[in-house]
């Protein structure tokens, strides 16, 4: 994104409340042809299925590939979205990180559903954009070296992207840089909402209770009956995603111009990902020159 740090559609995978895997129907044949061309072109390159979904992983070690034949919500048939998933940010569920990719699949390719032998030859080229599309990510992210000049060269501009890309060149000895984008990300986050003056929040509050009393006075002018209004306050003052991305930072921040003990943080908070993902222990990850 840039990124679009989102999980993917829940209805089918790991997001923040379970596991929505979609199996494969019996009374689905769109599905099991879909299911058919993406391994025919995608086992061979050595992505597995995940479970019995319509979704393929590329374990590259510090980053997975997704390939994700996502269905409609609206006929038969199947969208394509393929994009690389960093595991230097744990979390239990996959996600599209990166989305600067317009050149590598142009649009968002869907093909319907009419009959199986049609649907067979279009799934069929489907997949086999999709095989271009891991192979294309595979050698744009062959290193990290690669990963973190590619990954600067697209301008991130959300705090995510921004966070992503200075691991990236934090981990591939370019400190400077790394350390500049860490500090702009904290930077766009803005002031941490729950330190507001105490004029301020009064103030708020007063326009919160005129317009409540205002509210409230119109309904019971109305009805002829009284209202009664329970307020519900919340200790909640910044979002969570934007707290975490900001504690991630402030975590970071010290340990960049540390080489050795930064790569040994990320390296570990990879090895978790990959617990938590359910990936294989053993990886690797080639800084490069």
């Amino acid at each position: 994104m840039a990124a679009l740090d989102r999980p993917i559609r829940p209805s089918r995978f790991r997001g923040r409340n379970g596991d929505y895997d979609e199996p494969v129907g019996k009374s689905l044949p769109h599905s099991r042809l879909i299911i058919a061309a993406a391994r025919e072109a995608l086992k061979p390159l050595g992505l597995a299925q995940k479970g019995r979904s319509r979704t393929w992983l590329d374990d590259r070690g510090w980053w997975v590939g997704v390939v994700e034949f996502q269905a409609s919500d609206y006929t038969r048939g199947s969208y394509l979205n393929v994009r690389p998933n960093w595991l230097w940010n744990p979390k239990p569920y996959l996600s599209f990180d990166f989305a600067g990719s317009s050149d590598v699949i142009r649009g968002k390719p869907f093909i319907e559903f009419s009959d199986e032998d049609q649907f067979r030859a279009e799934a069929a080229g489907l997949a086999t954009l999709a095989a271009d599309a891991v192979l294309e990510y595979r050698r744009r992210f062959r290193t990290v070296r690669a990963a973190a000049d590619h990954l600067y060269r697209s301008s991130p501009r959300s705090g995510q992207a921004m966070l992503d890309t200075a691991i990236a060149l934090g981990l591939s000895g370019q400190t400077r840089r790394a350390t500049l984008l860490l500090r702009r990300c904290l930077k766009s986050q803005g002031p941490r909402r729950g330190f507001l003056g105490s004029r301020h929040r009064r103030s708020t509050r007063k326009r919160i209770e005129r317009t409540t009393r205002d509210l409230v006075e119109g309904l019971e002018g109305a009805t002829g009956g009284t209202v009664e209004v329970v307020v519900h306050r919340s200790s909640r003052t910044e979002s969570d995603s934007g707290r975490l991305l900001r504690e991630r930072v402030e975590r970071l921040l010290p340990l960049v111009h540390d080489a050795p003990a930064f790569q040994e943080f990320i390296l570990r908070e990879i090895a978790l990902a990959r617990e938590v993902l359910g990936l294989s222990g053993e990886f690797t990850m080639d800084i490069g020159k």
